[in-house]
């Protein structure tokens, strides 16, 4: 039931129809009969409510053709359910983030959550630094999960990105040299920090009255020039 209820938590309409609802309920019931008791159920607990323009239908146990979805029933039960978890988590595992946030960040957070609760209950907090991707394995079994999926936000979003002792991994510094202008006495330099910019204006270069167009990260393209 609470599955069902995250999905009409962050249903994108106020309403939704008889033939939504069977899509949206389909994986979790075999019969019709289940499928009506879990509708009535959330009607009697006003969560759905029948747009009575619409009307009912004529089979038994009979539904309404439309409801309105009273989200803040199940926004109730989320923050239950967040209260829940945090009292078997870890205790490093910080959740008041995910009050403010729309269930559906939750639904998507909770499975690498559980990972990472795993790792502390096993391991504790790491004393040694390591490099983001290995710390990405140990932690969900996928070295990219920090650095390019969403590992990172997630982290700081349950306090634990500083306390993780992650190691930053920098982009390596790009250039593209314009061989027609480098040679000149007065020489225009542009820099982006980032890549799909880079991408972009690379094919354009030639076309334009700059020697190099550089890609890197803040201070990092100052030390990458330096070395």
């Amino acid at each position: 039931m609470e599955q069902i209820e995250r999905l009409l938590a962050v249903f994108p309409k106020r309403t939704i129809s008889l033939g939504e609802l069977e899509q949206l309920i389909q994986p979790f019931v075999r019969t019709y009969d289940e499928f009506s008791e879990i509708i009535l159920r959330l009607e009697a607990e006003r969560a759905l409510e029948m747009v009575k323009s619409k009307g009912r239908t004529t089979r038994t146990p009979s539904l309404a053709f439309q409801y309105r979805i009273h989200k803040s029933r199940f926004i109730e039960d989320y923050h239950h359910e967040l209260q829940r978890y945090q009292n078997r988590l870890h205790p490093a595992i910080q959740l008041d983030a995910y009050y403010g946030k729309d269930p559906s960040v939750w639904n998507n957070d909770v499975p690498f959550i559980l990972k990472i609760d795993d790792y502390l209950k096993t391991h504790s907090l790491p004393s040694e630094p390591v490099p983001a991707p290995e710390r990405s394995v140990e932690l969900v079994g996928d070295e990219k999960w920090i650095t390019e999926g969403n590992g990172k936000k997630l982290l700081e979003r349950i306090g634990l990105f500083d306390r993780l002792r992650i190691i930053p991994v920098s982009e390596p510094l790009m250039l593209a040299v314009h061989p027609a202008k480098i040679a000149e006495a007065v020489q225009l330099h542009l820099i982006v920090e980032n890549k799909t910019t880079y991408q972009a204006l690379l094919p354009a270069l030639p076309k334009t009255a700059f020697s190099t167009l550089i890609y890197g990260e803040g201070k990092a393209i100052i030390s990458s020039i330096e070395q």
